[in-house]
């Protein structure tokens, strides 16, 4: 199942619920947050949820607003699926 929630000014309030449902997640396995309104905090909190998280197996992140600190998550994403 694929949740595209791209161009939807998805702030970091939405991120926190979001967060939540995916720590818990069964079904989604790919996630487009690209030009989201999220911010570092908010990448901080998905990234602990996504750490949790066996089912996803494709994320989109296209914040150019975040440049490098999404670069840096995403990599430490991987790494913590690669890891598991």
């Amino acid at each position: 199942m694929s949740l595209n929630i791209s161009w939807n000014g998805v702030d970091g309030r939405a991120c926190v619920k979001l967060a939540a449902a995916l720590k818990v997640n069964k079904t989604l396995t790919s996630l487009d947050l690209s030009r989201t309104k999220i911010d570092s905090r908010s990448v901080e909190v998905l990234v602990k949820a996504l750490s949790r998280n066996t089912t996803l197996t494709s994320l989109k992140v296209r914040a150019p607003h975040l440049g490098l600190v999404v670069v840096v998550i995403v990599i430490v994403i991987i790494v913590v699926i690669i890891n598991m």
